[in-house]
């Protein structure tokens, strides 16, 4: 998981990697009118490929109308 790196030796690009994948799986989650409630370390898993979000407990999902979140 992300905790278990924090505070390890990660160059520029790790750490911008890390940052894009998150929100790339942050907008899949979003495009999919669901809002995740619970991010925190623990809960990003990391692989060499992709970020994984698990514990979805506290996801919400939203409506949206006329562009708006309702």
């Amino acid at each position: 998981s992300l905790e278990q790196v924090i505070g390890s030796q990660l160059d520029m690009w790790a750490i911008w990697n890390i940052a894009h994948n998150l929100i790339e799986s942050l907008k899949t989650d979003h495009s999919a009118g669901m809002t995740y409630n619970d991010l925190k370390p623990g809960n990003i898993i990391l692989t060499d490929s992709k970020i994984t979000l698990i514990d979805f407990g506290l996801c919400e999902r939203f409506v949206e109308k006329n562009g708006r979140h309702i």
